[in-house]
């Protein structure tokens, strides 16, 4: 235990001084306290939150428009849509991003885990990789 706190004071806030290795004049991570770790770890988010709020310019998205689009008619939950879609589009950001259906989840977006399963045309089916245009005409 360090002899600041077995005679009861407050240890010292002076961390330069308190690390620094006599021998060698370099600063010794390795008695940094967790008290202290965490002291300066908030102090770097809160600065770190003070610079984002300075009000610089965000970079915006690019979005592409330039693939093909295809106009698809599905039924979903017994309602029609009419969709123009993206061509690259999966059936699962069809249901989510274009519907607002978010009851379909996009867990592993690789047809493993089973997050985004619907019923097409009575039949189950990853939604994650199947194509939007491939369920023209379809009940889901």
């Amino acid at each position: 235990m360090r002899d600041d706190k077995k005679q009861g004071k407050k240890p010292s806030k002076d961390l330069a001084v308190k690390y620094v290795d006599p021998k060698s004049g370099t600063l010794n991570p390795k008695q940094q306290s967790r008290r202290d770790f965490l002291e300066g770890t908030g102090t770097a988010v809160v600065a770190g939150a003070g610079i984002s709020a300075l009000g610089l310019p965000k970079a915006q998205a690019q979005t592409s428009t330039t693939g093909p689009r295809t106009a698809i008619n599905v039924i979903v939950n017994g309602t029609r849509h009419n969709v123009d879609v993206d061509d690259r589009w999966t059936l699962a950001e069809l249901l989510r991003d274009e519907l607002d259906l978010t009851g379909t989840k996009i867990g592993c977006n690789r047809s493993e885990c089973g997050a985004c399963t619907v019923l097409m045309n009575g039949q189950p089916i990853y939604s994650c990789s199947q194509l939007a245009v491939w369920a023209d005409g379809a009940n889901i």
